[in-house]
Protein backbone atom coordinates (compact mmCIF):
# COMPACT_ATOMS: atom_id res chain seq x y z
CA UNK A 1 0.00 0.00 0.00
CA UNK A 2 3.04 2.35 0.95
CA UNK A 3 4.71 1.77 -2.76
CA UNK A 4 0.82 2.47 -4.13
CA UNK A 5 0.80 5.91 -2.20
CA UNK A 6 4.15 6.89 -2.97
CA UNK A 7 4.06 5.83 -7.21
CA UNK A 8 0.85 8.27 -6.76
CA UNK A 9 2.45 11.26 -4.97
CA UNK A 10 5.20 11.15 -7.36
CA UNK A 11 2.90 10.99 -10.14
CA UNK A 12 1.25 14.29 -8.48
CA UNK A 13 4.36 15.79 -8.05
CA UNK A 14 5.44 15.55 -12.30
CA UNK A 15 2.09 16.28 -13.43
CA UNK A 16 1.84 19.57 -11.20
CA UNK A 17 5.20 20.54 -12.32
CA UNK A 18 3.91 19.81 -15.84
CA UNK A 19 0.93 21.67 -15.40
CA UNK A 20 3.17 24.95 -13.79
CA UNK A 21 5.87 24.65 -17.13
CA UNK A 22 2.23 24.85 -19.37
CA UNK A 23 0.54 27.42 -17.23
CA UNK A 24 4.58 29.46 -17.94
CA UNK A 25 4.57 28.61 -21.83
CA UNK A 26 1.04 29.27 -22.22
CA UNK A 27 1.74 32.94 -20.44
CA UNK A 28 4.70 33.63 -22.76
CA UNK A 29 2.73 32.71 -26.15
CA UNK A 30 0.26 34.78 -25.22
CA UNK A 31 2.54 37.72 -25.06
CA UNK A 32 4.67 37.49 -27.93
CA UNK A 33 2.52 35.45 -29.85
CA UNK A 34 2.53 37.36 -33.56
CA UNK A 35 4.26 40.27 -31.91
CA UNK A 36 7.10 42.26 -32.43
CA UNK A 37 8.99 43.96 -30.01
CA UNK A 38 12.74 44.82 -28.79
CA UNK A 39 14.86 44.05 -25.72
CA UNK A 40 18.26 45.21 -24.55
CA UNK A 41 20.20 42.25 -23.49
CA UNK A 42 23.15 41.25 -22.28
CA UNK A 43 25.12 37.90 -23.65
CA UNK A 44 27.73 36.23 -21.65
CA UNK A 45 29.27 33.52 -24.18
CA UNK A 46 31.69 30.48 -22.45
CA UNK A 47 33.37 27.96 -24.53
CA UNK A 48 34.33 25.02 -22.77
CA UNK A 49 37.07 23.86 -24.49
CA UNK A 50 39.33 26.88 -24.20
CA UNK A 51 38.24 28.32 -20.95
CA UNK A 52 36.68 31.51 -22.98
CA UNK A 53 33.76 33.63 -21.40
CA UNK A 54 33.21 36.93 -23.17
CA UNK A 55 30.53 39.31 -22.57
CA UNK A 56 28.30 41.18 -25.32
CA UNK A 57 25.75 43.95 -25.26
CA UNK A 58 23.14 45.30 -27.46
CA UNK A 59 19.84 45.38 -28.32
CA UNK A 60 17.54 42.96 -30.98
CA UNK A 61 14.36 43.19 -32.42
CA UNK A 62 12.20 40.39 -32.94
CA UNK A 63 9.14 39.87 -35.14
CA UNK A 64 6.54 37.18 -36.43
CA UNK A 65 7.40 34.74 -38.23
CA UNK A 66 11.41 33.72 -37.50
CA UNK A 67 12.48 37.52 -37.92
CA UNK A 68 15.27 38.50 -35.99
CA UNK A 69 17.87 41.82 -35.89
CA UNK A 70 20.41 41.73 -33.07
CA UNK A 71 22.38 45.09 -33.20
CA UNK A 72 26.01 43.61 -31.14
CA UNK A 73 27.45 47.34 -29.46
CA UNK A 74 30.42 45.79 -27.14
CA UNK A 75 32.75 44.38 -27.76
CA UNK A 76 32.70 45.68 -31.12
CA UNK A 77 29.66 46.25 -33.15
CA UNK A 78 27.91 43.73 -35.29
CA UNK A 79 24.68 43.28 -36.93
CA UNK A 80 23.30 39.59 -37.17
CA UNK A 81 19.91 39.94 -39.57
CA UNK A 82 17.70 37.49 -40.92
CA UNK A 83 13.96 37.53 -42.34
CA UNK A 84 13.01 33.96 -41.57
CA UNK A 85 14.63 32.87 -44.56
CA UNK A 86 18.04 34.62 -45.68
CA UNK A 87 20.88 35.60 -42.70
CA UNK A 88 23.11 38.14 -43.15
CA UNK A 89 26.27 38.85 -40.36
CA UNK A 90 27.64 42.00 -41.15
CA UNK A 91 30.70 43.18 -39.46
CA UNK A 92 31.28 47.06 -39.81
CA UNK A 93 34.70 47.48 -38.50
CA UNK A 94 35.89 44.39 -41.18
CA UNK A 95 33.66 45.96 -43.65
CA UNK A 96 32.54 42.37 -44.44
CA UNK A 97 29.14 40.81 -44.68
CA UNK A 98 28.42 37.08 -44.78
CA UNK A 99 25.18 35.48 -46.28
CA UNK A 100 23.15 32.15 -46.16
CA UNK A 101 20.70 30.38 -45.20
CA UNK A 102 18.79 30.76 -41.78
CA UNK A 103 17.56 27.34 -41.22
CA UNK A 104 21.12 26.03 -40.46
CA UNK A 105 21.68 28.56 -37.78
CA UNK A 106 18.31 29.51 -36.45
CA UNK A 107 16.03 26.49 -37.20
CA UNK A 108 14.39 24.26 -34.64
CA UNK A 109 14.75 27.03 -31.65
CA UNK A 110 18.68 27.62 -32.16
CA UNK A 111 19.72 30.72 -31.73
CA UNK A 112 16.31 32.59 -29.48
CA UNK A 113 14.33 32.02 -33.30
CA UNK A 114 11.34 30.76 -30.45
CA UNK A 115 11.36 34.46 -29.67
CA UNK A 116 10.08 35.20 -33.19
CA UNK A 117 7.77 32.16 -33.32
CA UNK A 118 6.45 31.11 -29.79
CA UNK A 119 4.62 28.18 -31.41
CA UNK A 120 7.89 26.54 -32.28
CA UNK A 121 8.34 25.96 -28.18
CA UNK A 122 5.57 22.94 -28.14
CA UNK A 123 6.91 22.18 -31.67
CA UNK A 124 9.82 21.38 -31.09
CA UNK A 125 10.96 20.95 -27.62
CA UNK A 126 9.53 18.79 -24.39
CA UNK A 127 9.63 21.20 -21.95
CA UNK A 128 9.82 20.60 -17.56
CA UNK A 129 9.83 23.06 -15.12
CA UNK A 130 13.12 22.93 -12.71
CA UNK A 131 12.61 25.86 -10.34
CA UNK A 132 10.96 25.68 -7.04
CA UNK A 133 6.77 26.32 -7.05
CA UNK A 134 7.28 29.28 -5.28
CA UNK A 135 9.99 30.86 -7.33
CA UNK A 136 9.59 33.73 -9.99
CA UNK A 137 10.82 34.08 -12.30
CA UNK A 138 9.82 30.36 -13.55
CA UNK A 139 13.25 28.09 -14.60
CA UNK A 140 11.99 25.72 -17.60
CA UNK A 141 14.22 23.30 -18.85
CA UNK A 142 13.73 22.32 -22.43
CA UNK A 143 15.30 19.54 -24.73
CA UNK A 144 14.88 19.38 -28.41
CA UNK A 145 12.71 16.69 -29.67
CA UNK A 146 15.26 16.21 -32.82
CA UNK A 147 18.92 17.42 -30.62
CA UNK A 148 22.07 18.58 -32.88
CA UNK A 149 25.02 19.28 -31.84
CA UNK A 150 24.59 23.38 -31.90
CA UNK A 151 21.45 22.62 -28.78
CA UNK A 152 21.18 20.18 -27.06
CA UNK A 153 19.93 21.60 -24.00
CA UNK A 154 17.89 25.46 -23.83
CA UNK A 155 16.73 27.14 -20.19
CA UNK A 156 14.16 30.00 -20.34
CA UNK A 157 13.47 31.97 -17.01
CA UNK A 158 10.16 34.04 -17.11
CA UNK A 159 7.29 35.45 -15.26
CA UNK A 160 4.90 33.18 -13.84
CA UNK A 161 1.59 35.47 -14.53
CA UNK A 162 3.46 37.97 -17.29
CA UNK A 163 5.35 35.24 -19.35
CA UNK A 164 7.98 37.72 -20.01
CA UNK A 165 10.97 36.19 -20.53
CA UNK A 166 14.18 37.69 -18.81
CA UNK A 167 16.41 35.42 -19.37
CA UNK A 168 17.75 32.55 -21.77
CA UNK A 169 20.15 29.77 -21.66
CA UNK A 170 21.60 27.52 -24.15
CA UNK A 171 24.30 24.35 -24.29
CA UNK A 172 25.71 23.09 -27.39
CA UNK A 173 26.83 19.14 -27.57
CA UNK A 174 30.45 20.95 -27.28
CA UNK A 175 29.76 21.84 -23.22
CA UNK A 176 29.74 25.52 -24.79
CA UNK A 177 26.77 27.64 -22.88
CA UNK A 178 25.15 30.92 -23.51
CA UNK A 179 23.23 33.00 -21.53
CA UNK A 180 21.34 36.10 -22.03
CA UNK A 181 19.52 38.25 -20.36
CA UNK A 182 16.60 41.05 -21.33
CA UNK A 183 15.70 43.76 -20.63
CA UNK A 184 14.08 47.18 -21.09
CA UNK A 185 11.17 44.82 -23.45
CA UNK A 186 9.01 47.42 -25.92
CA UNK A 187 6.17 46.14 -27.79
CA UNK A 188 5.87 47.62 -30.98
CA UNK A 189 2.84 47.96 -33.50
CA UNK A 190 4.60 47.26 -36.58
CA UNK A 191 8.51 46.29 -37.65
CA UNK A 192 8.91 47.51 -41.25
CA UNK A 193 10.37 45.02 -43.14
CA UNK A 194 13.71 47.14 -43.88
CA UNK A 195 14.42 45.61 -40.16
CA UNK A 196 14.69 42.45 -41.45
CA UNK A 197 16.83 42.64 -44.27
CA UNK A 198 20.18 43.87 -45.10
CA UNK A 199 21.75 45.95 -47.88
CA UNK A 200 25.51 46.03 -47.50
CA UNK A 201 27.35 49.57 -47.57
CA UNK A 202 29.17 50.59 -50.65
CA UNK A 203 32.71 49.44 -50.30
CA UNK A 204 31.48 46.02 -48.25
CA UNK A 205 32.80 42.48 -49.13
CA UNK A 206 30.41 39.62 -49.36
CA UNK A 207 31.36 35.96 -48.39
CA UNK A 208 28.94 32.83 -48.57
CA UNK A 209 28.03 31.48 -44.69
CA UNK A 210 29.64 28.16 -45.17
CA UNK A 211 32.89 28.95 -47.18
Amino acid sequence: MQGIILILLLSFLCYGQASAGDEVITAMENRYKDRCFSASFQQISVLSAMDISERADGRAVFSHPGRMRWEYETPEPRLIVTDGTTLWIYSPLEKEVLVGESEPYFGRGKGGRFLSDMASLREDFTHTRVSDPETDPVRLRLIPHQPEPGLTELFIEADNKTGQIVSIETLNAYGDVTRIRLFGEEGHNLCKDELFHFTPPPGTSEFKLGE
